[in-house]
């Protein structure tokens, strides 16, 4: 049960984004055919209608809108400097994926994987981790879709053979089922990641650079095996060429950390770092302890005030009034990105 509730959360991400979307507040040329294949997924089933409300309504509140907006402006800032690095081959492995849509706007990206283009290019490999039953519905998506198979090369000469439903597997992107919790000290990363290059550099002298994403993913696993996990991947990786990304709540000192507590209880959801990692003294010192060289955090609060351009936040406001601000920047406040 636990499975389907966090599975759940990727719902509310996505029609969050949606709803984003409808409003003006993100360009997003994918989110269409993304809901379209899960609502296509859910065709007879149970939930189905209460799905499709979700996204036929299509509007949150402004705060819901403001606060998706920045969290996926912030992200996206820190992914463009992470491809901004001059090694020739890049890497981003991505925890929890569930809907995203940004494998599809790097990939097609012209500054990536452009075999017609007489312009020096960087290769980029994308790689997304979820559960079974949520990259079964992913990959079901893609094959169904001329556009994403396109931009990702399936059925063409880059497929790589692949036997389960539930993953996809070209020479730029790969897309796995399993549970992140099965990984242990003893696991293999070629056992679970047959694709991933782990190394600091491949065959002529290549260069390789990796970047994990974890949005709202390793926040509802136990601090033990958040860590497990961590040290999994550094492990794997020469520090050097490593890079991670993660964004997720701190609980904070405050009543209004409390009151996230018992909402998301009340949904039968469980965050154990919230509590654990409760201000952003605690998220440096939780990836310090991981032998994190570099690390920087902020709460996304301070984001929102130094990140957005005057030009941009004008026209932000102007998409629809907030009447709540000092709750939109409480909240602000109890998210952060460590990166």
């Amino acid at each position: 049960r636990q499975n389907k509730v966090i599975q759940s959360t990727d719902l509310d991400a996505l029609s969050s984004k949606y709803s984003c979307v409808k409003k003006g507040y993100l360009d997003d040329e994918y989110i269409d055919t993304i809901v379209a294949g899960l609502k296509a997924g859910l065709t007879g089933n149970s939930n189905s209608s209460g799905v499709s409300s979700q996204f036929d309504k299509g509007k949150k509140s402004p705060i819901i809108n403001r606060g998706t907006y920045i969290r996926h402006n912030a992200m996206d800032q820190l992914v463009e400097g992470f491809l901004k690095t001059t090694e020739t081959v890049l890497q981003i492995i991505s925890l929890g994926s569930g809907s995203d849509t940004r494998p599809f706007k790097l990939l097609s990206d012209s500054r990536f994987n452009n075999v017609d283009s007489k312009l020096k290019v960087q290769k980029l490999v994308y790689h997304e981790i979820d559960f079974e039953e949520s990259s079964r519905k992913k990959a079901s998506t893609i094959k169904n879709d001329e556009k994403l198979s396109k931009i990702i090369g399936l059925n063409q000469n880059s497929q790589i053979a692949n036997t389960k439903d539930y993953e996809t597997h070209t020479d730029n992107y790969h897309l796995y089922g399993f549970d992140l919790r099965s990984i242990s000290a003893d696991t293999q990363i070629g056992d679970i990641l047959p694709f991933v290059v782990t190394s600091g550099s491949i065959e002529d002298g290549i260069s390789v650079q990796t970047l994990i994403i974890s949005e709202c993913c390793l926040c509802y696993l136990e601090p033990k095996k958040n860590s497990e996990i961590l040290n999994f991947f550094s492990n794997n990786f020469h520090s050097s060429n490593l890079g991670i990304i993660l964004y997720e709540p701190m609980g904070s000192n405050d009543n209004f950390g409390s009151v996230m507590v018992e909402n998301l209880a009340s949904r039968g959801i469980s965050l154990p770092t919230l509590m654990k990692y409760r201000t952003i003294e605690d998220q440096l010192e939780r990836f310090k302890q991981l032998q994190f060289k570099s690390v920087w955090v902020s709460n996304v609060e301070e984001i929102w005030y130094n990140w957005i351009s005057d030009d941009t936040m004008s026209k932000i406001k102007k998409l629809e009034f907030l009447d709540e601000v000092e709750e939109f920047n409480l909240l602000l406040n109890h998210y952060c990105f460590v990166w």
